[in-house]
């Protein structure tokens, strides 16, 4: 709570902990999170609350079950419309008619 606190949201938070982008995390990763937060406290205790099932490592379904249900619909809707993400991103969002979508 005190990360998606700090972070403002459960996938910033999230952001912190995986900083390998690999969509998982380790202990070392969790407790370097708990650094960052400035918590001085029990990084083991932490862990084990979020590696519920003990398997060494945490996802994001671990920290937010409901965000990595909807991050996973998305990303299956959109492989499944244009074949990747990042086609979906170059045909959706900076594509011809997406004028209001392109950063300047």
């Amino acid at each position: 709570r005190k990360l998606v606190r700090k972070y403002r949201s459960p996938l910033a938070a999230w952001k912190i902990m995986d900083q390998h982008r690999n969509g998982r995390c380790a202990f070392p990763d969790v407790v370097r999170a708990a650094q960052s937060l400035g918590c001085i406290c029990d990084a083991r205790a932490i862990w084990e609350a979020l590696d519920s099932d003990k398997d060494g490592f945490v996802l994001l379904g671990d920290l937010d079950p409901r965000l990595s249900k909807l991050l996973r619909s998305f990303a299956s809707a959109a492989s499944e419309a244009c074949g990747t993400a990042k086609n979906a991103w170059k045909e959706v969002f900076v594509g011809e008619g997406c004028e209001a979508a392109r950063c300047s």
